[in-house]
């Protein structure tokens, strides 16, 4: 289909059947991802199937060629973020990588196709200029997750480059000095130039800092990936600290699916001292009325 920066619509249409909530509270600004895979349309479509696979969604993923496709509509809750209030007031923009681990790069079509878009919602719903925490915001944000990884504001290698074409292009469509694709047109004054790149330093580090630094780092690593014992009583089981999460992980999801709609052993305690209660009350009423 065309694509249309002015009304919002993407190269590509492609619709997940669930894993979606009908309606939402507001569209105040966008939340960035990072797929960690290397995704077009269809992939992510089936990684997040809800016939079996993972229970997620995004309304719109910039793919490893910078092309737009929408999975969710904007007038529908995307379940993205982790995160009631972000899910329902918020849109979602997923890029995918260009590579996978241990770096996850992304490509510059992926940024340059992400930031324009980022601008073009923020032209479409009137939210002003992206800035970072005021329309546009990061995955990590909402919960504990390094998504969106490389393109976090803080200290992501992709973040200025996202944000210096999203600010760009948003004055082009604010000034109509593109068309509905993004082309340049002739106007009676020319387009902006984009300011030239800076290099950014992060930190100004002594040899002793950096000493320090990677010291900790390795104390860091072999902590989370030397083998500990079990804190169950009796059992021999030992495994790095990174697998014991992962089993936590597991186990706390096994809790939530063995009790999804059904109240716990506590909660049944509890609500039988509750009734005991109530009834010791009622007893006491009906002497005070005698």
């Amino acid at each position: 289909m065309a694509l249309d920066y002015y009304q919002v619509i993407p190269h590509e249409i492609a619709l997940l059947g669930g894993n979606f909530t009908y309606g939402r509270d507001s569209k105040s600004g966008l939340v960035r991802h990072h797929t960690a895979g290397v995704l077009n349309a269809q992939q992510l479509n089936k990684v997040w199937s809800p016939n079996g696979g993972r229970q997620a969604s995004t309304n719109y993923l910039a793919n490893a060629l910078g092309k737009i496709s929408q999975h969710v509509w904007d007038d529908n809750t995307a379940w993205a973020n982790a995160n009631t209030w972000a899910n329902r007031n918020l849109l979602s923009l997923e890029h995918s990588n260009n590579d996978g681990p241990p770096d996850w790069p992304i490509s510059d079509e992926t940024i340059i196709g992400g930031a324009r878009w980022g601008a073009a919602l923020a032209n479409f719903y009137k939210w002003g200029k992206p800035a970072f925490n005021v329309n546009i915001f990061d995955h990590r944000k909402f919960t504990t997750t390094s998504c969106p990884h490389h393109l976090h504001a803080y200290d992501g290698r992709y973040n200025d480059e996202w944000f210096e074409e999203a600010t760009w292009f948003y004055d082009q469509l604010q000034h109509k000095l593109v068309d509905a694709q993004g082309n340049p047109i002739k106007m009676n004054f020319p387009a902006p130039t984009p300011a030239p790149k800076k290099e950014r330093i992060f930190m100004y580090l002594t040899e002793a800092e950096e000493r320090e630094i990677l010291t900790t780092v390795r104390e860091l690593k072999n902590a989370f990936l030397a083998p500990v014992p079990s804190l169950v009583p009796g059992s021999t089981f030992e495994a790095p600290r990174t697998t014991m999460i992962d089993l936590l992980d597991r186990k706390v999801e096994e809790l939530h699916q063995e009790y999804h709609g059904k109240p716990s052993a506590a909660q049944v305690e509890c609500d039988a001292h509750a009734k005991v209660d109530a009834e010791h009350k009622l007893e006491d009423e009906e002497h005070h009325d005698a």
